[in-house]
């Protein structure tokens, strides 16, 4: 849900589950201070198969999502870390804050930003700034649909292309070079070819 850990998660109960709307509300003490004391946040479809598999579990009665948590005494950065480690792994320093910063980018690659901003309860321009990852699936992405790319099962990659003529071309007064222009135009028709097979 890109919630802000601990502050937010501790404080989210059972009661703002909202099953029959798919939708969460999230109690915010950060931006309760500027007069937004709460936000809604979707039921997306891994959040609520893990919802319901802790409703599952829990007790009759029982209020807060994560009780256990809701103890001073529980240091959940620590816990966390240590859950990494044993899984093998090091962890991200600012772990939670990494965790929500991979969720902003995430759901920003399907849902437009200002969507994205109000669901994670911060803006644009802060997500912009401090959110928003440039990650090594962008750069296979730009890769494998603007150098090599696989159309029809025939693959095809910067090298095969052939200028379309021997001479520079001048176009708004920038120099083009002859193979960045067959470089565009073969990109783009690869682009309308995946649209058309899509």
């Amino acid at each position: 849900g890109g919630l802000r850990t601990p502050s937010e998660t501790l404080g989210v109960r059972w009661s703002d589950v909202i099953w029959d709307q798919d939708r969460m509300r999230v109690p915010s003490p950060k931006t309760a201070r500027k007069g937004k004391p709460e936000r809604f946040v979707p039921l997306f479809p891994e959040l609520r198969k893990q919802l319901d598999e802790l409703f599952d579990l829990a007790p009759d009665g029982a209020d807060f999502i994560i009780p256990r948590a809701v103890r001073a005494e529980v240091n959940m950065r620590g816990k966390m870390a240590q859950i990494v480690r044993k899984a093998g792994f090091v962890p991200w320093p600012r772990i939670f804050h990494n965790l929500r910063s991979t969720r902003q980018t995430e759901l920003t690659e399907t849902f437009p930003a200002h969507v994205v901003a109000a669901w994670m309860g911060n803006t644009v321009d802060v997500a912009n700034k401090h959110y928003l990852q440039t990650t090594d699936a962008h750069f296979a992405a730009a890769a494998g649909s603007c150098v090599k790319s696989c159309v029809n099962g025939t693959e095809m990659d910067r090298s095969t292309l052939k200028p379309q003529n021997d001479s520079m071309q001048e176009t708004s007064g920038n120099v083009v070079f002859p193979e960045e222009i067959a470089v565009s135009e073969t990109a783009y028709g690869l682009l309308e070819e995946t649209r058309r097979l899509a």
